[in-house]
């Protein structure tokens, strides 16, 4: 779970230069809203896949949609030009 939400976090963190980030928790679903970039998922999950200024190996998203696989959480993440949301939910 911590590196599920690590990566999530610190993805947020890393892709919102304007705005601000908002992180709830409540009633088994955890939820990570940006005022970032925006993303393809379905593109940026692919292993390898990394953004043009990124420093890892383009395995965190990747890494997070197996974790909760795995560990019965369901990922549903809706993103934008205005924004992402992200949201883990327990099954």
């Amino acid at each position: 779970m911590q590196i599920i939400i690590e990566n999530l976090v610190q993805n947020a963190v890393r892709y919102t230069e304007q705005g601000g980030i908002k992180i709830h928790a409540r009633n088994s679903v955890f939820e990570i809203k940006d005022s970032g970039c925006g993303f393809d998922f379905q593109h940026a999950k692919q292993q390898g896949v990394k953004a043009k200024n990124s420093s890892g190996f383009g395995i965190g998203l990747s890494l997070v949609e197996r974790l909760c696989g795995v560990n019965g959480f369901s990922l549903e993440v809706e993103s934008s030009a205005e924004g992402s949301c992200i949201a883990l939910k327990s099954r």
